[in-house]
């Protein structure tokens, strides 16, 4: 729970009151949705995708795993399933990772 509050604390993508709302909220104390989550794999969906699909993740990400992100997007093997990661930015981004999807978007468009 350390990392989790340490994280929250420190983040730029969140202020008091989502610390608050996750302490209190019902997710804490379901004994379900955690254990879903972390056994979710999209691993198959994704060596079937047929069309350029982005992940674009924060490089300061608490929600999900960077690393895993961009191992998993190794892993699939698909040509389409890019991981364009953005520096210094997290699970909800600023004006900068705002720039950078912006950016990411364009050039996609651009060579369809």
């Amino acid at each position: 729970m350390g990392p989790i509050i340490r994280g929250l604390l420190t983040s730029p993508d969140y202020r008091f009151k989502d610390f608050k709302a996750i302490m209190i909220n019902g997710t804490a104390t379901s004994t379900r949705l955690w254990p879903e989550l972390l056994r979710m794999d999209l691993t198959e969906e994704l060596k079937n995708v047929g069309i350029p699909y982005y992940i674009i993740q924060g490089d300061t990400d608490i929600v999900t795993s960077t690393k895993d992100v961009q191992q998993v997007v190794a892993d699939v093997h698909n040509p389409h399933v890019r991981c364009q990661v953005i520096v210094n930015q997290g699970h909800m981004p600023g004006k900068e990772g705002m720039d950078a999807v912006y950016k990411t978007l364009l050039s996609v468009a651009t060579t369809i």
